[in-house]
């Protein structure tokens, strides 16, 4: 085997890689992939100015104390996947909406047009049909939040927020509480679309 030629102390050591710049490796935040972010954020101030006026008059801390959620993720169609529902403003009569960006990429708007509603039923009693509308403006709510679709032991299937749980008659995932000053309901997605079940307190 012939000799290997000493390296030549003149060849220059490999150069290191630089390193990247910290502002190219750190996490960056990711944007929302919908253009009416800013206008959501508008509805919400916008709603929360509303509910300050209608609840706590020249109270400040009654208006320190007021808050509402933005927006909230559930899964409205129950395919396993994420929607997002945020407050926004309808653009032609300026009333408060509920703006869902389903998990497809579907979008669908609550409270832009009439929304079908029924009552609860008794337990154990099937859920009746829509018998009334709820006329367009969520500006009534003053407060939503999410109730997750359940099922029990005994095969029964419930929308639950905190230690309640409520009938989900017919629908498909996950539902909306939403509250005004003295009724709650419940907003659910089923195959015809969206529905409000007044709770009754």
């Amino acid at each position: 085997m012939p000799a290997l030629a000493p390296e030549s102390p003149a060849d220059p050591a490999p150069a290191e890689p630089e390193a990247e710049p910290e502002s190219q490796t750190s996490p960056q935040p990711e944007p929302d992939p919908s253009p009416d972010a800013g206008a959501r954020s508008e509805a919400c101030q916008h709603h929360l100015a509303t509910l300050a006026e209608e609840l706590c008059g020249d109270e400040a801390e009654c208006i320190a104390e007021l808050e509402i959620d933005c927006g909230h993720t559930l899964d409205l169609d129950g395919d396993g996947r994420d929607d997002r529902a945020v407050l926004a403003l309808d653009p032609d009569s300026g009333g408060l909406t509920i703006e869902v960006q389903f998990a497809t990429g579907a979008t669908e708007v609550i409270g832009a047009t009439p929304t079908p509603m029924t009552e609860a039923p008794d337990i154990g009693q099937p859920m009746p049909p829509p018998s009334d509308a709820l006329p367009p403006d969520l500006s009534w709510m003053a407060a939503w939040d999410v109730a997750r679709w359940t099922q029990t032991e005994d095969g029964q299937t419930t929308l639950v927020r905190g230690r309640l749980g409520h009938a989900s008659g017919p629908a498909l995932g996950d539902g909306l509480w939403v509250s005004g000053t003295d009724a709650a309901a419940m907003l659910v997605y089923t195959k015809t679309g969206f529905l409000l079940i007044q709770l009754g307190y």
